[in-house]
Parts: C-alpha cells; sequence; structure tokens
C-alpha cells in the first residue's frame, strides 16, 4: 500500500513538471521542432490545419536524397472550378524514386478554406484532404499536388483565394 501511493505521488509529480516545462516554451517554437513527415515511396503524407496554426518545417534530410531546390509560389483557386495544379510537374510513370517533393501552404484569406490534394494522371485525384486555412503535400514522382477551394467561412463572399506555397524539391543520390 505505501509503494503504491509513493507511486502515484512520483507519477504525478513527473506529469507536473513535464506539463509546465512545456508549457513555458512558447507554442510556435514547439511547432518549428516538428518537420513534414517522409512518407514511403509510392505514398503521400497529406494534412490541413485551422488558419491559426504553424505548419510543420520542411525536413532538415531525406535518407538517399540530396536538396535540389526550394522555391514560393501563389496558386489560384476559384470557387466551383476542378482541381488546379500545385505545380507545373506531372506524375513520372513507371517510376516513384527519382525526386521527392514536399511543400507546405496557407490561404491568404483566413476566411476561405483550401483542399488539398495529390493526382496519379490528370483528373485522377487519389487522396485529398478536408479544407483548411494551411498544410502541408509530401511525395515522390507517382504524384503530384493539387488544391481546390475549399469553402468560404463567417459569411466571407469569396469566390477566389490565393494559396502560398512554399516548396522542396529533393532528388535521389545515385551511387556509381
Amino acid at each position: 500500500m505505501r509503494f503504491s501511493r509513493f507511486l502515484l505521488l512520483a507519477v504525478a509529480l513527473a506529469s507536473v513538471l513535464v506539463s509546465s516545462a512545456a508549457s513555458s516554451q512558447p507554442r510556435t517554437l514547439m511547432m518549428r521542432t516538428l518537420a513534414i513527415p517522409v512518407p514511403p515511396l509510392g505514398s503521400a503524407a497529406l494534412r490541413s490545419y485551422p488558419y491559426s496554426r504553424s505548419v510543420p518545417g520542411f525536413p532538415a534530410s531525406v535518407r538517399g536524397y540530396a536538396l535540389r531546390r526550394k522555391y514560393t509560389s501563389t496558386i489560384r483557386v476559384f470557387q466551383g472550378r476542378a482541381w488546379i495544379p500545385g505545380y507545373k510537374y506531372s506524375p513520372t510513370a513507371g517510376s516513384c524514386s527519382p525526386v521527392r517533393w514536399f511543400l507546405r501552404w496557407r490561404s491568404a484569406n483566413p476566411d476561405v478554406t483550401i483542399r488539398a490534394g495529390v493526382i496519379i494522371a490528370p483528373d485522377q485525384v487519389i487522396k485529398t484532404v478536408p479544407g483548411g486555412g494551411s498544410g502541408y503535400v509530401a511525395s515522390d514522382a507517382c504524384y503530384a499536388p493539387v488544391f481546390k477551394f475549399g469553402s468560404a467561412l463567417r459569411g466571407n463572399g469569396s469566390n477566389l483565394a490565393d494559396v502560398y506555397v512554399e516548396w522542396q524539391l529533393w532528388d535521389a543520390k545515385h551511387r556509381v
């Protein structure tokens, strides 16, 4: 009986110490330690967040790949229209390994949600996430990212939205 009380007290004290240490750090700093996951070859990782939430950062490294390029772009989506490509990049038929890409996105309008997805061929969307104000998409050359107008919130009459996108492209390191 005495040992179980001691154990219960130790667990309670440890949880208080952990929660107070975590709450002493700013939320944005804690979010920056997270990174977009590296999905297995032939798959995609997608996630949407509320506009107010920070999006995880890019991975610091990708095993077997070298960072080729970083850049930003803006994509305009329209209500009631088809999916808009996230980049003038098309999936590579029959080969998924030479390129990996990661992107972070955010709606320019906090009152408009955006849907994100990946395609395997034109007009063949295979995976999507619910509308959000920000998010990420990551995959390889098997898939290409697409975006679509989600919905206008709080009575906002918008019928179009700009999506700010940050990209990273990674090339496979070839061994000879």
